[in-house]
């Protein structure tokens, strides 16, 4: 019994929080977040997106990884280095996105996959 509850409770709380946020999610609010984000990005100077989480470590075990898990940083790092950005240049840091926008992402994603899919599988045939 205590099998079936550690394989079935990740699924069951997936299934409730994404029950939740799609309940709770406001269109209208979404669109003032858009609207607010548009203006704030129309300030910058250099449209340039970069938060430091982008830089994955993983405890010095990273370097042994043949992709640079840090190479945002490094990018950002040589703006600054080369004097095109300075630690003061507005940039924008992303905030973390909500759950009931990231499902509705990957749902209009996952139709518009499927849609392609659907055309190429008839151009084939």
């Amino acid at each position: 019994m205590g099998a079936v509850k550690y394989m079935t409770y990740p699924a069951f709380m997936e299934l409730a929080l994404n029950s939740f946020s799609v309940a709770t999610f406001k269109q209208a609010r979404y669109a003032q977040e858009i609207e607010r984000k548009q203006k704030e990005f129309a300030e910058l100077q250099y449209p340039i997106i970069y938060h430091p989480r982008y830089n994955i470590t993983a405890c010095g075990v990273e370097r042994l990884h043949h992709f640079d898990s840090q190479k945002f940083g490094k990018a950002y790092d040589f703006l600054i280095e080369k004097g095109i950005l300075t630690k003061d240049t507005k940039i924008h840091r992303p905030n973390h996105i909500t759950r009931a926008l990231l499902f509705e992402v990957i749902f209009i994603e996952s139709f518009f996959i499927n849609s392609l899919n659907r055309d190429i599988l008839q151009s084939i045939f």
